[in-house]
């Protein structure tokens, strides 16, 4: 079918911060993607907001350091909405949890300069992340770095601040003054996570493990210092009174690293300083010595050469055995899901040429046609939401017996004037 891709679903790989990520691969050509899944009969309207939002600020984004929006799929079939990605073998977390895997500086430096790249790219476009770990950083068979998952992510005006909310950042990777409870916090929230990642990579395991938000509070304090008496007198966080401690805690991060180089030293420090008007800034990190001085950052693929038979391996680690001779039995069951998608770059109306239908915003039309109609099982606010998503202003989408996928100018209407922070 001219200007369409036919997927089929393969197996669970992961989990987002609204949906759950599956691996697909495309019918014709077999090139895997990973697909996103939003499902409209159960889900809740912040749902929909996520994932609006992280569309809009994929739209926003073109890196290579950051991951790739390729489309959007809407399935009558499973009542969902899937975004598109480039599909990525591997992610950080799980490189580091294998324990025949030890990254040298040289990789370390190369995975760090990928990260900080990306995040440069992100910042200067007034987004931050708000979600930086391991899990968050894909990584290619070629060894290049990706930022994945935006669905906490959020736009920045320096002009405009407005309260941002603080209940972002997986626990072990949050800064401290999310944990105080500030609401007003710029990029440097992302560089506290990036601090945890690059500790992470050095000493083989997170270094703040927290079970509670007021045990990680005090698990930062032990290693990286409490915060100085001018910093709680001007920082005017919601919770300091509380969290003060009538004995400060040392700084004990350059003496538990004593191993490494002072110039490695100096770029964690800065990254997980307590106070953040220290960190810097991404741009500041990639141009500090630590990326100036031998080692210096090895290519890509010499990190790819770290990894053999890495797909089988990494599936039966995380099924377990049975579970996962289970998942390749079931893949050629789920080949029989197929599902019809427009690029997303592909101009309104061009379906006509080919003979597809096409339809003026949103109109009540038989579900046997047209996926826009209410979905049975759906609430009528999810449908009003649904509703929304889709409308084009006016605008020409094409369809094709079950599909509607309306990514041209998706959700510019649906984020006017919604700009509470989730």
């Amino acid at each position: 079918m001219a200007g369409g891709m036919n997927y089929s679903l393969n197996l669970q790989i992961g989990q987002g911060a609204y949906g759950n990520v599956y691996r697909a691969s495309e019918v014709r050509s077999g090139r895997f993607v990973a697909l996103k899944r939003v499902g409209f009969d159960k889900c809740i309207p912040e749902s929909i907001h996520f994932m609006a939002r992280e569309i809009k600020i994929l739209r926003r984004l073109d890196h290579p350091n950051i991951v790739k929006l390729e489309g959007l799929v809407l399935s009558r079939f499973s009542r969902s909405l899937y975004l598109v990605f480039e599909y990525m073998e591997h992610d950080l977390a799980r490189l580091l949890s294998r324990p025949n895997i030890k990254f040298n500086e040289s990789q370390i430096k190369c995975l760090m300069q990928q990260l900080f790249l990306g995040l440069d790219h992100c910042h200067s476009r007034g987004v931050i992340h708000r979600d930086i770990k391991g899990s968050n950083l894909l990584v290619d068979g070629n060894g290049v770095l990706k930022v994945a998952d935006f669905g906490l992510a959020t736009f920045i005006n320096p002009r405009q601040r407005r309260p941002l909310t603080n209940h972002v950042v997986t626990l072990w990777y949050r800064p401290p003054e999310l944990l105080l409870g500030s609401t007003d916090y710029g990029n440097t929230v992302d560089l506290w996570s990036v601090g945890c990642v690059f500790a992470e990579m050095i000493f083989g395991e997170p270094i703040f493990q927290g079970r509670t938000e007021v045990e990680q509070l005090y698990e930062i304090f032990r290693l990286c210092g409490s915060p100085s008496d001018e910093y709680w007198r001007t920082c005017k966080l919601p919770w300091a009174a509380i969290f003060k401690s009538q004995q400060p805690y040392e700084h004990r991060l350059t003496q538990t690293f004593k191993f490494l180089p002072q110039r490695n030293l100096n770029l964690l420090n800065m990254l997980l300083s307590v106070d953040p008007t220290r960190r810097g800034t991404a741009r500041a990190a990639l141009a500090s010595e630590y990326f100036l001085t031998k080692p210096y950052a090895c290519d890509p693929s010499s990190i790819s050469n770290t990894e053999e038979d890495f797909k089988h391996h990494e599936m039966e680690r995380r099924y377990g055995h049975e579970q996962y001779k289970n998942a390749c039995k079931h893949e050629k069951r789920w080949e029989s899901t197929w599902i019809v998608m427009y690029d997303y770059e592909r101009r309104i109306g061009a379906g006509k040429a080919h003979g597809y239908g096409s339809f003026s915003g949103f109109q009540e039309m038989d579900e046997d046609q047209n996926l826009a109609a209410p979905l049975r099982g759906t609430s009528t606010a999810t449908n009003l939401h649904i509703k929304a998503l889709l409308q084009q202003n006016s605008q020409e989408v094409t369809f094709y017996n079950d599909v509607v996928v309306p990514l041209y100018e998706l959700t510019e209407t649906w984020m006017v004037g919604n700009d509470k922070d989730w």
